[in-house]
């Protein structure tokens, strides 16, 4: 049974040089207000990245005290140790795994990334979900790997593909996989076409759009849906003619939304203080209005 609702990947907020998790607890507050069910965590829009694994096993552990919903972890890392390390440690506090490629390495043989992955499918008693990104990894997961996996691993259930073409998430579908794009638009055009849902980094700041869309959806508004996805889109119009990070976008949209949410984010990525201003703006003279009148 594939899982229901939008996945909200997780950003992670940082006081100087560690956690806040302070801001982190009233972040998931604000998500479970919102009606949000799933949430990502370790993913790309948290910095896994730039985390320490005692700081990613720390951060599931108070996700878990304090989110009532349903937790993906993500547990890649360049070192089959690291990941295997955080599996076994997660699986006392998460819902499902998650994991990409090994990045860094390039070119690697199929035959080398199935290895990597079965030795991580061979320790999970959790739902496992590949996690394909290529214009990070450089690594694109062939269908030759999951075709093999799925023959010999039960817990492999899905992948999220944020390769951003849907035809290719449509392949995967194919496959048998449970499919969850990062793709932020055409969420109705996807969800018609079989994919089973979306992981969300950029709609962290509103999520009252995608649960809205979803709902109506679930309830065959397709009216409804579609008015929610165009308001939505114009968020994203307006987050990808900012200059700054994505991530750093996100942290300030939340800015704008939570109190005292803090900007920051890990070298070497750079603070949107420039745009949070615009942010905080837009949120109140356009997302609001347009959410008050769906």
């Amino acid at each position: 049974m594939s899982i229901t609702g939008p996945i909200f990947a997780l950003a992670t907020p940082f006081k100087g040089k560690d956690i806040d998790f302070n801001a982190l607890g009233k972040y998931l507050d604000f998500l479970e207000i919102k009606g949000v069910k799933n949430i990502l965590t370790n993913g790309t829009t948290g910095e896994f990245f730039s985390l320490t694994r005692e700081e990613r096993k720390e951060l599931l552990s108070f996700c878990r005290k304090y989110f009532k919903g349903f937790i993906i972890n993500h547990i890649g890392s360049t070192c089959l140790k690291d990941s295997l390390d955080l599996l076994e440690h997660g699986q006392g506090y998460c819902d499902a795994v998650m994991a990409l490629p090994p990045y860094y390495y390039s070119p690697v043989t199929s035959k080398g990334l199935e290895l990597f992955f079965s030795k991580l499918l061979e320790r999970c008693s959790q739902p496992f979900y590949l996690y394909n990104f290529p214009r990070h990894t450089q690594i694109q997961i062939g269908e030759d790997i999951i075709n093999s996996l799925k023959g010999k691993y039960d817990m492999l259930r899905g992948i999220k593909d944020s390769g951003g073409k849907l035809e290719v998430s449509l392949k995967y579908k194919g496959l048998g996989l449970e499919v969850y794009m990062g793709k932020e638009s055409e969420v109705l055009e996807a969800l018609g076409r079989g994919i089973d849902g979306h992981v969300s980094g950029a709609g962290n700041p509103v999520p009252e759009f995608l649960v809205l869309l979803y709902n109506y959806y679930e309830n065959r508004q397709r009216e409804k849906a579609l008015e929610v996805q165009r308001a939505y889109e114009a968020w994203n119009r307006f987050r990808k003619a900012l200059k700054a990070n994505e991530i750093a976008l996100v942290k300030a949209g939340l800015a704008a939304r939570i109190e005292g949410f803090p900007l920051g984010v890990r070298y070497p990525l750079e603070e949107a203080y420039e745009e949070a201003g615009l942010i905080k703006r837009n949120i109140r003279e356009e997302v609001l209005p347009l959410l008050e009148s769906l």
